[in-house]
């Protein structure tokens, strides 16, 4: 059992907030060196309030993994969930958690497009029922529970969590570690059941709801700020 905690965000999110700011810092600097500075007044905040947009959206939601539970961080608001009030987890559309307390589902890690799905699901190579317990099409990840878990590859399917199968070792596309979705479930799902099998959740206690929910206050606040400040520039700089 690892004690380290694995914190996880949409790869695709990523490379799309950089894009984004690049595209916003390069409209700044411009505007700046050709000295459109009444453009720049007005049309200055409606940019940076793209690019925090952004970085709300695509970046800043997150699923952390440790020993005391797991951590959903979307928009707004996160979520710290215990493992004794975690009853299942899903993937259909988004790394979806079932506690005691209702579902939580994470903006970090969404289910791939029924196209990329499909294109994983197709690479997977069949194994035999010798390399998992429910035989059939499973993965392997490469490398489990390691900082380097883009070397996962769907050429080797076996050794993904029990839980991770439906009836007859079926596994939906969205469960196969290539994915956001997928990756995520597979970090919950383990660490879950080496918990479960080492004994540490079978007192089925748990306290309160087993999930707490909080207002990221500092964003609502930011959020708040440059939207009031580009309505007003907007409407007060001609």
């Amino acid at each position: 059992m690892t004690e380290e905690s694995k914190t996880l965000r949409s790869r695709f999110g990523l490379v799309a907030t950089v894009l984004v700011w690049a595209v916003c810092a390069a409209t700044l600097v411009s505007m700046g060196v050709y000295g459109y500075w009444l453009q720049l007044l007005r049309f200055g905040p409606l940019v940076l309030l793209a690019a925090f947009l952004m970085w709300l959206l695509f970046w800043s939601p997150s699923v952390t993994i440790g020993l005391a539970g797991v951590e959903v961080r979307n928009l707004l608001r996160r979520h710290d969930i215990s493992w004794p009030a975690v009853e299942g987890v899903e993937t259909k559309y988004a790394l979806t958690i079932e506690t005691t307390a209702g579902k939580v589902t994470a903006w970090a890690a969404p289910a791939p497009s029924r196209f990329a799905g499909l294109r994983a699901a197709g690479q997977a190579r069949p194994v035999g029922p010798e390399f998992g317990a429910h035989g059939g099409s499973v993965v392997r990840p490469d490398a489990m529970l390691k900082d380097d878990s883009a070397r996962i590859r769907s050429r080797d399917l076996r050794g993904l969590p029990e839980s991770t199968f439906g009836p007859g070792g079926s596994i939906r596309p969205s469960d196969i570690p290539t994915s956001d979705s997928g990756l995520a479930a597979l970090y919950v799902r383990r660490y879950w059941e080496e918990l479960r099998d080492a004994g540490y959740l079978d007192s089925g206690r748990v306290e309160g709801t087993g999930v707490r929910t909080h207002w990221l206050r500092g964003e609502a606040a930011v959020l708040a700020a440059l939207a009031a400040i580009t309505v007003l520039c907007l409407a007060l700089v001609r």
